[in-house]
């Protein structure tokens, strides 16, 4: 399994576990573990993980910002909704963004971690296409279930898509807009569906079908993709 990523941690707790993130499987020993016995719980905790590392490793990192962190100062990005929308960063004193046609116009503070500039770029590309995505999510409402949405919100999020709240707020997840224009509108199609099934039950995969009917195959799709860390 030498072609596998993984960290090992020891750890106060008293069972040894593993996660996948971010890549890489994260091994957590166990307390006062002698090393053999550590090894044991290595090998096994890698080969029952291995198999969704490797199916990990096939789906496709939505990371549009990559290149302004491997030298390039400008990217032009193409969003699901049609839409192109450029960022173009230099140095400066601290973060800073101007709206300006097409996109913004950056300064990175000298200080800024990449993880904290990265997550600045995301909540501006979701100030840019909130107003789009909002109408999009009404007028799909409008020609489907017809229910009441209280709010649209447009945020990275780490673990899912989307989500619906109860008091119908529609949640879309930033990177969604880099995937494609039918997966787009399936998640839509979804979260809505949960207004009236707050649930996976037969029923909501009935309602979703409704206008949706090539959900399965679109959600592989879907699931061909990961977010990327921010």
């Amino acid at each position: 399994m030498s072609e596998i990523r993984y960290s090992i941690e020891r750890t106060r707790n008293r069972t040894s576990r593993a996660v996948l993130r971010d890549g890489m499987i994260q091994i957590r020993l166990a307390r006062g573990l002698p090393p053999a016995e550590e090894q044991r719980h290595i090998q096994s905790l890698l080969k029952r993980m291995s198999k969704a590392y490797l199916k990990d490793a096939t789906k496709k990192r939505l990371d549009p910002f990559r290149s302004l962190f491997t030298g390039e100062q400008s990217v032009t990005t193409n969003l699901a909704t049609g839409s192109l929308l450029s960022f173009r960063v230099q140095d400066g004193r601290r973060n800073k963004a101007l709206q300006v046609w097409g996109g913004w116009s950056v300064l990175r503070g000298l200080n800024t971690d990449d993880r904290t500039f990265h997550r600045f770029l995301w909540k501006l590309l979701a100030k840019s296409a909130h107003k789009e995505i909002e109408a999009l999510v009404r007028s799909i409402n409008a020609e489907t279930y017809n229910e009441h949405i209280s709010a649209v919100t447009l945020k990275y999020m780490r673990s899912r898509w989307g989500s619906c709240s109860h008091t119908g707020v529609i949640a879309l997840s930033t990177p969604l807009l880099f995937t494609t224009p039918e997966i787009l509108r399936y998640v839509i199609i979804h979260e809505l569906a949960h207004l009236q099934h707050p649930n996976h039950s037969a029923h909501f995969w009935q309602h979703v079908a409704l206008h949706s009917p090539d959900h399965v195959r679109i959600r592989k799709l879907l699931l061909g993709f990961k977010l990327p860390k921010a």
